[in-house]
């Protein structure tokens, strides 16, 4: 009818239903609804809203950003942890023991400028999905003393680090001008062409080998 109820006790409130009705929307065996207002739910800072049941599904239906928001706003020592301590669903596309998925749109990750986005794992695949330039791009762009590094420091076979252009080529290109602006480093350097028809072409500069002493073997070295 229009009036405010409000409930309140000194001690603990219990609400104990006994039906069996599975929760949906506006269903349940116990419902709150409000056909025109909001819902708010406070309690002491310290302490904790718990929620434990067979699934817990959250539907937002108003067409607008921050439709779902977890903010924690308390201080420097607050953390928002998602667990899944049971599941083994190995991930994989539109898989995994925790599933993100933007169905139509992207996801971003955002982490302040002197901070870590930190990933651990068994493996980690990108797989990108859309026919354009910078299919996937890894771009350093805050200063003069950032780097780009690669590392495996465990395998040691001869493909430890593979970059594979099955379909083209491999482009390596530095701005720096200086005569170790690319610099291979090895016990060893080969260059396979495909037959004798192909060639090894170095464009606009000499070549240029270091006087070395004469190697134990000559035979079809070039030194």
């Amino acid at each position: 009818d229009g009036t405010d109820v409000t409930l309140e006790s000194g001690g603990a409130v219990t609400i104990d239903a006994s039906a069996t009705t599975d929760g949906n929307d506006a269903a349940g065996a116990a419902i709150l609804k409000t056909d025109n207002g909001g819902i708010g739910l406070a309690w002491a800072d310290n302490k904790n809203l718990w929620a434990e049941g067979g699934k817990i599904m959250m539907v937002a239906n108003e067409n607008d950003a921050n439709a779902i928001k977890i903010h924690a706003d308390a201080g420097a020592n607050q953390k928002i942890t998602i667990v899944n301590d049971e599941g083994t669903a190995d991930g994989a596309d539109q898989d995994g023991a925790i599933l993100l998925d933007a169905t139509l749109g992207g996801i971003g990750l955002h982490a302040g400028n002197t901070k870590t986005i930190y990933g651990e794992g068994g493996k980690v695949q990108f797989i990108a999905e859309q026919n354009a330039a910078s299919a996937i791009l890894l771009h350093a762009d805050a200063g003069v003393n950032q780097t780009i590094k690669i590392v495996n420091d465990e395998g040691n076979n001869l493909s430890a680090i593979d970059i594979d252009a099955t379909a083209g080529g491999i482009n390596l290109t530095s701005g720096l001008d200086n005569e170790s602006s690319i610099h291979l480093t090895g016990y060893g350097l080969r260059f396979t062409g495909n037959d004798q028809n192909d060639s090894h072409y170095f464009e606009n500069s000499p070549l240029k080998l270091e006087q070395i002493s004469a190697p134990t073997s000559t035979t079809d070295k070039l030194y």
